[in-house]
This record gives structure tokens, sequence and C-alpha cells, in this order.
């Protein structure tokens, strides 16, 4: 089944990039929009390679009779800067994942005419269109939707994952860099930026607060004290946090087991170091 796992993600990679999985929190929650799904997401990329070393580790000291391909993952490493450090900082998201590349017919999802059409919340199966646009089965007969504009996004979330999971592959400066990019925004407004290129709301991921709060504390940036108090200040009276919130307030779907997990290893992280 390990192996499995390793070799699943393989097969979706292109320019030693994975997609995003399908409509998940950034994308449900507005972070980013439907028609990044198909460019290369630098957080499952991390991940996977993050993952596959684990997995190499683990069967050198075990030696299981089926060995890893490990030329993939070399691969995907060595390429992962100049697919994701855009003027010195992590990006989200790459479109570059399709150039010159064939889009899936069928996709499982939210039909992307959602919100443009009234009455249409479809999902399930959808159909890309000529201009690479996923739509139900009513809305491709009847709606004929533009390509995307190619755009890069910078998700707190995304430049705080490196952190959380301890990477060394990943330029430190530019990880301090965009850290300091955080901090800053943060004390002058006291919550942090849904993305830092496009400000128009501030809603972020319940988890953000926990990947703020472990980079803070590994760089040992006094800012820490602030957002430990303000992260539990945010805790519902179920004593858990929340998918979203949005300038503070908690919106999206209450007491998330993820959201909370993430916090909560954070603040005891942050007493432990502290003390």
């Amino acid at each position: 089944m390990l192996k499995w796992a390793y070799n699943v993600q393989a097969t979706q990679l292109l320019k030693g990039m994975l997609p995003f999985n399908g409509d998940e929190t950034f994308v449900a929650g507005g972070l980013l929009p439907r028609t990044t799904l198909m460019d290369g997401s630098a957080e499952a990329t991390l991940l996977f390679i993050n993952g596959g070393e684990a997995l190499l580790k683990w069967t050198a000291q075990n030696k299981p009779k089926e060995q890893l391909d490990a030329t993939v993952l070399q691969a995907v490493k060595k390429s992962f800067a100049d697919n994701f450090i855009i003027n010195n900082r992590l990006a989200t998201n790459n479109p570059a994942r399709m150039n010159g590349e064939t889009y899936p017919a069928f996709r499982h999802g939210i039909c992307e005419n959602l919100g443009n059409t009234e009455g249409c919340e479809f999902f399930g199966w959808t159909q890309c269109t000529a201009n690479n646009r996923y739509l139900c089965p009513h809305c491709f007969a009847t709606v004929n939707l533009p390509k995307a504009t190619p755009e890069t996004y910078f998700l707190p979330s995304v430049t705080l994952m490196p952190f959380y999971t301890r990477d060394e592959f990943v330029d430190r400066k530019v990880l301090l860099f965009q850290l300091q990019e955080l901090a800053d925004y943060y004390r002058a407004n006291n919550v942090l930026p849904s993305k830092l290129a496009h400000t128009e709301t501030n809603k972020i991921t319940g988890y953000d607060y926990g990947f703020f709060l472990y980079a803070l504390t590994q760089t040992g940036n006094p800012l820490a004290s602030q957002v430990y108090n303000d992260m539990l200040a945010a805790l519902d009276n179920t004593g858990a946090w929340v998918e979203y919130y949005e300038n503070g307030v908690p919106c999206g779907t209450l007491c998330r087991p993820w959201e909370s997990a993430i916090n909560l290893e954070a603040a005891i992280n942050y007493v432990i170091t502290k003390n």
C-alpha cells in the first residue's frame, strides 16, 4: 500500500509538479479559483517529496522485496525551486504545469459555472470544454466560459508549510523573507492576510494560526507570544477551531478536527520551547 501511495501520485506528475487535490479547502473557501486545480501545487509536490523521502528511508532500513524508483523523487526535488520559487517567494501554484498538455476529459468536482448561473450547484462528474473549463452536463450544453487567465498566488498556508514539516531543501532565506512579510502584516493589522498579493478579503484557513505559530516559535520571533494568545482566543465554546476565519471572525464549517489538531500541536510546541 505504501508503494501504491507513492506510485499513484507519481503518475500525476507533469514537469515535476503535482496538481491540487480537487475542490479542497483553498478552493472551497475562495482563496484560489477553481481554474487553478490543474496547475502545479507547491504544497502537494512538497508533501510528495517529504513522504517519498520518508518511505525511501524506511525501505533502506527494512529492505522489503519491492523497491521504489528513487529517480522520480530526485527529479521532482531538483526541479522544485525552479517550479515554485518566484521572485524570492514560495508560490502556491504554477500554471506552467499544463503548458502544452491535454487536460483530462472529465473531472469529479463542482461545476465551474457555480455562481455564474442562478441555481447551478452541481457536484459530480464534469466535462472539459474547448477552453479547458469543467462544466456539468447542463452547463456544458448551454454555457461558454472563456479560457482562464493564468495567475500565480501566494497563500500563507503554503508559505508556512515548510516550517511545519521542517523541510531542509527549501531555501531558508526564501522562507524567512516571507515569514517576515507575514509578521509585518500581522503587527500592522492583527490578522494574517488571505493572499499577500490579493488582500481584498482577510479569510484564512483555521490552521494558519498553528502554522504561523510554528514558524515564529522555530525562529524565536517575539511575535509568537501574541499569536499564541490570539489563537487561543479564537477557540469556540467546544474547545475547537473552525474551517476559516475572516477578519478574525469564525466562518465555514465549525469544530474542525484538522485545524484544531494543528493549532493544539503548535500551542504545545510553543509552551515546551518557551519553557
